[in-house]
Formats: C-alpha cells, structure tokens, sequence
C-alpha cells in the first residue's frame, strides 16, 4: 500500500479564527511599552490566533516555550479564563511585561534552559507554544518537549522568519509525520489534536 507523503498546510487566518463563537471573539491586545523592543514581540495577528487556538480547545493549561518579553504570556493570561494557566520558559532573567499585572499569579515563569527542562514541572497541558528558533537542535528539542505534554494543539512561531531559516526546514520535515498547518501571513505553524474542523 502506498501512503501518500503529507506536507505543510498554509491557510488563511480565517480557517482558525471561523472556529471561535461569536461571543469568543472579543480579544484584548496591550501595546508593548518597551521602548525600541517591538520586533521582539510578536505580532497582533498572531497574538490574536494563539488565544483563538487556546479557546478553540479550551486550554486550562499551556506551555510556551520562550517568554522573551513576556506579553504573549500576558495576552493568553488576559483573554482566557481564571482558571487557565500559563507557564513560562526562559533562562534569561529579565523584567517581563506581566510583572506587577493582575494576571500576574497565573503566569508561572520557570527560570530554566529548555536543554534542562524537568517535565515533571509541566507535565500535561492543553496548549504548547514553541517560541525556540535559536537552532535546529534547540526546535527538536522543544517539539519534544512539546510532544511529551500531550497537548490538544502546538503552536510554532517564526517558520518564514529570514532570521531563523532552519524554522521552514525543520518544521517542513516534521510536516511529513505531523499535520501542520502554517497560516498565510504569519510566522506561527499549528497542529492540532485530530486536526482543523
């Protein structure tokens, strides 16, 4: 029997989004006040689609891998529920933009190097967010990690990225093992659990 090779997906914004209720998609973005940090963050769009994923699936809990400036962490903690939380990866110490915010107790930020990562610290959650692009070893590592947690969907971020082009390659090969779907005009890849309705 031949299987056929699977391969990345790339859709429109629009075939995630069509998944919230209408009473879901109100979403709440701040302005990062980081003065000369922007393209640290990442972008509104795809802020936007990573709290839709949460909500599609109903994270309680979620992972992200990579805090950097921490509003990613802040966005998903502000537009989801009380009872959902975040927690956050990153060996670098730095002030982050949840820090002093009232969605601060439910961001848990672990102080760690993904290399070191214990997984008994966060061993299942609902939701992944892979924000690693440092190198190829370093995204198999957090897809591992990520794949370990058992989520309902992993998100990847900078696939298309000119500043990480090993992204496209390795999440490319992934492709052929996992359903992936890259939306169109954003560096984030998804997979998620029984695929996209």
């Amino acid at each position: 029997m031949e299987y056929e090779e699977a391969m990345m997906h790339h859709i429109r914004p629009w075939q995630i989004l069509r998944s919230l209720s209408p009473q879901s998609r109100d979403i709440r973005l701040t302005i990062p006040a980081h003065s000369g940090t922007e393209s640290l963050t990442i972008r509104a769009i795809e802020t936007i689609l990573l709290v839709a994923a949460a909500r599609i699936v109903r994270a309680r809990d979620i992972l992200e891998i990579g805090t950097s400036m921490g509003y990613t962490a802040l966005h998903l903690a502000m537009n989801l529920p009380n009872t959902t939380h975040i927690f956050t990866v990153d060996k670098e110490q730095k002030p982050h933009a949840f820090d002093g915010t009232e969605w601060r107790p439910r961001i848990h930020f672990i102080n760690k190097d993904i290399e070191r990562i214990i997984l008994e610290f966060i061993p299942w959650q609902d939701m992944v967010f892979c924000d690693c692009n440092y190198s190829p070893e370093l995204i198999a590592r957090c897809t591992e990690v990520a794949q370990s947690c058992r989520p309902k969907v992993i998100a990847w971020h900078d696939y298309g990225n000119p500043e990480a082009p090993w992204q496209e390659g390795v999440l490319d090969k992934l492709s052929e093992s996992m359903e992936l779907y890259h939306v169109e005009e954003t560096w984030l890849v998804f997979w998620f659990e029984g695929g996209l309705a």
